[in-house]
């Protein structure tokens, strides 16, 4: 089950995951939530256990923040910002590696 206006986004990625055996990633996807509508990006990685040959897909999902009003924004604030995305994105990276590892070594 996915929120409104998920559902053709979510099916193509994980159609093109599952075909072409890639990450997939939707930006600036817009759905229905409780407070209203919102931006998220997400993106559909697959895992292939290495003594099973099922394959497994995760999703990962982000919201998109509101973009700042133009007074707002300064090279110090966009130089914080992009210190700040860093330890994410290297975060991302780190859990990516530890799910595909622990995929690879399921036995069920």
């Amino acid at each position: 089950m996915a929120r409104e206006g998920l559902l053709i986004d979510l099916r193509a990625a994980l159609n093109t995951a599952k075909k072409e055996h890639v990450s997939v990633r939707k930006e600036g996807v817009s759905i229905q939530s409780y407070e209203g509508n919102r931006l998220i990006n997400f993106e559909v990685i697959p895992i292939q256990g290495e003594e099973t040959k099922e394959s497994f897909y995760i999703v990962v999902f982000q919201d998109v923040a509101a973009p700042p009003s133009p007074k707002s924004i300064s090279k110090s604030s966009l130089a914080k910002e992009a210190s700040q995305d860093l330890p994410l994105a290297r975060q991302n990276e780190r859990l990516t590696r530890e799910i595909r590892h622990s995929a690879a070594n399921y036995n069920p």
